[in-house]
């Protein structure tokens, strides 16, 4: 990522390395309490740019153990304040759960709050549950103006398992093959399914990318 030249619309990040105990309303409060002091110091210094805001948020979980899959998803509301989140927490070191996970801040494949919207609206999801899903925020949210979330609901799909796989080997942070670059969460947690399978008692999923994931909690 770089500056804003004023060419570059992009507003959608995606931001890796999360905790895996980290909560939809953690990543709330760390964008709260980013765009409150982005926006003092744009206030108090009197300058003509955009305040921070933020109106659409996604946490991937697996539903299984009720934990992040270790990335998620952001859309601010102008060029600038993704520039400033990306200028926070790139590289930095998560100030929770003694993690030792470095934050990354890449830009996301889907891009704007209406393709957002769009594309979760057609999009399958294996649980029920609320906090699960992927959250907009009319009008967007800033630490101050504190929009509750409002779930795009999409379609519920049961969740399907078949009695063989591959065995996998284990990654560094309990995740097997990758957690891709584009949108899709693991079909093992509340996220977008594609395919998936129960082996052994553990649940995979593949995303649209053709990646094999399984998660678990560190």
């Amino acid at each position: 990522m770089a500056e804003s030249s004023g060419q570059d619309s992009r507003t959608t990040v995606m931001i890796k390395n999360i905790p895996n105990k980290y909560s939809q309303q953690l990543l709330l409060n760390m964008l709260d309490n980013h765009c409150i002091h982005c926006n003092e110091q744009i206030v108090n210094a009197g300058d003509d740019q955009p305040l921070s805001s933020y109106d659409f948020v996604y946490l991937p979980i697996d539903f299984n153990n009720k934990c992040n899959v270790g990335y998620g998803f952001v859309n601010m509301t102008s060029p600038q304040t993704t520039w400033r989140l990306y200028k926070a927490f790139h590289n930095q070191h998560w100030e929770v759960f003694n993690s030792r996970k470095i934050c990354e801040i890449t830009y996301a494949r889907i891009q704007g709050f209406q393709a957002l919207k769009q594309h979760f609206r057609n999009s399958k999801f294996p649980c029920e549950m609320d906090e699960y899903l992927p959250v907009l925020f009319v009008p967007p949210r800033d630490g101050k103006q504190l929009t509750e979330p409002a779930p795009v609901v999409g379609e519920n799909q049961q969740q399907q398992s078949v009695d063989n796989g591959p065995s996998p080997e284990e990654g560094e942070d309990g995740a097997i093959g990758s957690a891709a670059e584009g949108w899709w969460g693991s079909g093992s947690g509340c996220g977008v399914v594609h395919d998936q399978t129960s082996v052994h008692g553990r649940e995979w999923g593949f995303d649209y990318l053709g990646f094999f994931l399984f998660f678990k909690c560190d």
